[in-house]
């Protein structure tokens, strides 16, 4: 037990030294009420590991620990790491209060060099170690980047496992920093509820450098340059990444890229499952920007930032189509469209859904390529047309354009068009196969809007083979 020290050196409690190869085993223990107060620069207010030394630190308490830099820099309130090797599992770092007059880094634990492992490691009989660890309530004060931990040089090697960082706070990056050219890797943790006293998106993790994430991650990231967050294995169900909009000095970069993949399962699967949630710098949900995900030609795997296109609630869509995709999956949802569409591959309604506009006249049009049906009606689905108010929703046709093969809905399940919607210029009838120009009907179809200028070579803009149409 290490209680009520006062220290006036860099690791007052524990240090290693340039050249030496130290095994240090630190197994229990409580780190409490100690202070470190030096108008010098500080390099691990309590320990100090450099060299080739490798350190383990588990099952301790470090807690209630004041450490202050009122001359200069602070690195590491209660651990600096220069070099070697750091293992950290079963630990918890709690109400420890840091100052640094000179730009500081690291309220708890500052990586300067070396391998940090955290939450996780494997030891020298190949056996893998794994036990929960909990940063919460230290606040880091002054010239102050990352609260909890900050990663600060390429060469450090940051690894961040099982680990709840809550609560923490500093000027910027209250969970964590990460510097410029660094790596941080984040598997199975949360990062939430940090505080910053600067920028408020920098709040929980501040990713200057580059985040790597696996497993379950529950973290809110502010990424301030592109390609800086990148998704290693499929994330976990129940993860949820929200990740503040990308951003130079002069604002908003879309079109660059936002997030990297490892290989395109991984992609699909955050696609599908909305693990990736774009908020602004209050961490509001942004409905006026999406992730557009794509395949490069050199077959990397990406997310780029674009203008939102449609929300559905609070999250905003790169594309009608993906909007639709995530609408399928949902017991029912409503589409808002931000931007008129064309609409080039046929669309499939297996859900409950509702497209409408955001209040400006919106028209969804038929591509020219697209000779099929614009909208095919599942006999499980619910496909409802409506504006916002009389004749702000089209549905175009193209026909001037576009020789139709398919009526513009295919209807096996339910059809509704509202009253302030329409469905015109739509058709064939040079076709003698085309049916119903605007609409073919095997389900229930309910129509209060308006049609005009459809033809088809029978019924010109209605067909009902066999359903119900009122």
């Amino acid at each position: 037990r290490f209680t009520n020290a006062n220290i006036n050196e860099d690791g007052g409690i524990i240090r290693t030294e340039d050249g030496t190869t130290a095994i240090v085993m630190i197994n229990g223990g409580v780190f409490d009420n100690n202070t470190a107060e030096r108008t010098d620069a500080v390099s691990g207010g309590l320990i100090k590991v450099v060299g080739e030394a490798e350190v383990t630190i588990r099952k301790a308490l470090f807690q209630n620990n004041t450490i202050k830099s009122t001359g200069d820099a602070l690195k590491g309130g209660v651990l600096y790491v220069g070099g070697g090797t750091v293992n950290v599992v079963g630990s918890t770092f709690t109400s420890n209060t840091v100052y640094s007059k000179g730009a500081g880094a690291g309220g708890v634990i500052a990586a300067y060099g070396g391998t940090v492992n955290i939450g996780k490691y494997v030891n020298g009989t190949n056996e893998t170690i794994e036990e929960d660890c909990s940063f919460k309530n230290n606040h880091f004060t002054g010239a102050s980047y990352g609260g909890a931990i900050a990663v600060s040089v390429a060469s450090a090697n940051v690894y961040v496992y099982n680990t709840t960082i809550q609560s923490n706070s500093a000027y910027n990056g209250g969970g964590i920093h990460v510097g410029s050219t660094s790596t941080l890797t984040v598997g199975d943790s949360t990062i939430t509820d940090n505080i910053t006293t600067g920028t408020s998106a920098r709040t929980n993790l501040n990713a200057v450098g580059r985040v790597e994430l696996e497993g379950k991650v529950n973290a809110s990231l502010f990424c301030q340059t592109e390609n800086k967050l990148h998704i290693k294995n499929t994330l976990s169900d129940g993860s949820e990444v929200k990740v503040a909009w990308l951003m130079t000095a002069s604002g908003i970069v879309e079109g660059e890229t936002f997030v990297t993949f490892e290989n395109e399962n991984v992609m699909e699967d955050c696609k599908e499952k909305e693990y990736i949630i774009l908020v602004d710098n209050d961490y509001v949900p942004s409905q006026d920007h999406a992730l557009s995900y794509e395949t490069t030609s050199d077959s990397q795997y990406i997310a780029k930032l674009t203008s939102a296109v449609a929300t559905i609630g609070e999250r905003g869509y790169a594309s009608l189509a993906d909007a639709i995709e995530a609408a399928n999956t949902l017991d029912s949802a409503t589409i808002v469209l931000k931007a008129d569409v064309t609409i080039g591959a046929p669309q499939t309604i297996t859900g409950n859904v509702t497209i409408t506009d955001d209040g400006t006249a919106r028209t969804l049009t038929r591509g020219t390529g697209l000779t099929e049906a614009m909208f095919t009606v599942a006999d499980t689905g619910s496909l409802t047309l409506d504006g916002t108010a009389q004749g702000t929703f089209t549905v175009n046709g193209n026909k001037s354009e576009v020789l139709a093969t398919d009526s513009m809905i295919v209807n096996a399940g339910t059809f509704n068009l509202g009253a302030n919607a329409s469905l015109t210029n739509a058709g064939n009838k040079s076709d003698t196969a085309t049916m119903g120009g605007a609409l073919y009907n095997t389900g229930t179809a309910t129509l209060a809007g308006v049609l005009s200028a459809n033809e088809a070579y029978k019924g010109g803009a209605l067909y009902n083979a066999s359903g119900t149409m009122t």
